[in-house]
């Protein structure tokens, strides 16, 4: 990588880290801003757009919006994650995948589609569980939480 590269990576973490401080406090139009702001330099230093950067960027504003009960374009954005995740790793049993499948089973719930909802779930604990080999792990009893609302 070159000095602009760095600079470049640099410069989209530390946008980044500003859509995380204006989210902390609540100031969500700025987190946007800045968030998609990173979004368009990741997706500029990229040959692609399918990344891991661009797909963690697009699961911010996924849960940004979320919080914000827009949750037609919270989908859009893990939608468009989950599709990079698997793309990159090639499979969906994949730790980040899980996470964003997760996150999709959320929002359908919040919106009352609890269809679409016991499926994200459901997969995400099958990939987890595979993934860390066992039931007893954090995100499982989050989301049998989740399953049982």
């Amino acid at each position: 990588p070159d000095l602009h590269t760095d600079l470049s990576a640099t410069y989209s973490s530390s946008l980044s880290d500003l859509g995380y401080a204006f989210y902390n406090l609540g100031d969500y139009s700025a987190a946007e801003k800045y968030f998609k702001q990173s979004l368009e330099l990741q997706v500029k230093m990229s040959s692609s757009d399918e990344n891991t950067n661009v797909a963690a960027t697009l699961v911010r504003l996924g849960i940004l919006l979320s919080k914000q009960g827009k949750f037609d374009a919270a989908l859009k954005y893990y939608s468009e994650s989950l599709d990079i995740y698997v793309k990159v790793y090639g499979t969906r049993e994949h730790a980040d995948v899980a996470r964003t499948l997760n996150n999709l089973g959320i929002v359908a719930r919040l919106q009352e589609n609890f269809v679409p909802a016991l499926k994200y779930y459901n997969e995400f604990l099958k990939i987890t569980v595979k993934t860390y080999g066992t039931c007893e792990h954090v995100d499982v009893a989050a989301t049998l939480n989740n399953l049982g609302i």
